[in-house]
């Protein structure tokens, strides 16, 4: 494909295939905007967003930030696609540079190579996805059983909007990837499992039955909440598919209460229930 046509602008088909109206460009991403509430949930997800737009700020990406936002969000699209459908070692950069109408000895300069490609768009990936979580209102108190409840519903209605994005990811957690990759898609869901396990440590100690120990509940909790994503990751079809995920999310929830019946000195009514809000909807930013 000829340099020529490299100033076109990616049609609306090119720039929303695969994602919802309402979709965020991947390549937009101005600075996070500090959270309402300043709180260790919030501040764990700032440090993901902030350790994942390290990478994109790496000098060997240095020409791939030099170009237009439209080439950008093309390239990125194209990639997006052609990775959420293909295992890696079948990926064809060959298809890629079709679809982003640009020449391979571009991508390879932009990119440096076919690894750098993919690191550069799971990094964008994650940096769109985390965004989105801090976009809710990531509380520090109530009741967590109901704060978590309503974390998997926010993720739900995020997987439904970014369907691509999500079938990527999923891809690349059961991808055979080079070693580089596969690291930096297992820190990614350690740093998931942190950002949840800061949000079951805010479990009221005051509101358990007498005799169980705090950190013992939230052990369990943790243990639980892990166990389901593994063996939902495990059987998940390679596909996202919303009635699976929303099963998923149903059974996870009947888990979370079962474990509030059991740790709580008596039932609870849902304190927290309708503080996990999309920023914005009852809040004006400061």
């Amino acid at each position: 494909m000829h340099e020529s046509n490299e100033n076109n602008k990616g049609n609306a088909n090119n720039k929303n295939s695969g994602s919802g109206e309402n979709d965020t460009n991947a390549t937009d991403l101005p600075p996070l905007v500090p959270p309402l509430q300043q709180n260790a949930v919030n501040e764990t997800g700032a440090a993901v967003f902030d350790s994942f737009v390290a990478i994109l700020s790496e000098e060997r990406y240095a020409h791939f930030r030099a170009v237009g936002p439209d080439k950008q969000q093309r390239i990125l699209r194209a990639a997006l696609e052609e990775f959420a459908t293909h295992d890696y070692a079948t990926t064809s950069t060959n298809a890629i540079v079709e679809q982003a109408r640009i020449s391979k000895g571009l991508l390879f300069y932009y990119f440096g190579d076919k690894a750098g490609l993919y690191r550069c768009l799971f990094s964008h990936v994650i940096v769109l996805l985390v965004k989105e979580a801090l976009a809710w209102q990531l509380v520090s108190e109530g009741d967590v059983f109901e704060i978590m409840k309503q974390m998997v519903r926010a993720k739900l209605e995020t997987t439904a909007r970014y369907m691509t994005e999500a079938d990527f990811m999923l891809r690349a957690m059961r991808d055979t990837l080079p070693p580089e990759l596969d690291d930096l898609v297992k820190r990614s869901i350690s740093q998931a499992f942190s950002w949840q396990s800061v949000i079951i440590n805010t479990l009221d100690g005051e509101l358990l039955r007498p005799g169980i120990d705090h950190d013992q509940a939230t052990q369990v909790i943790q243990w639980v909440c892990e166990g389901l994503a593994n063996e939902y990751l495990a059987v998940a079809p390679s596909k996202v598919d919303l009635a699976y995920w929303e099963k998923a999310t149903k059974r996870v929830d009947s888990y979370l209460d079962l474990l509030r019946d059991l740790f709580y000195q008596k039932p609870q009514t849902s304190k927290a229930a309708g503080t996990l809000q999309k920023r914005g909807e009852r809040h004006e930013r400061t």
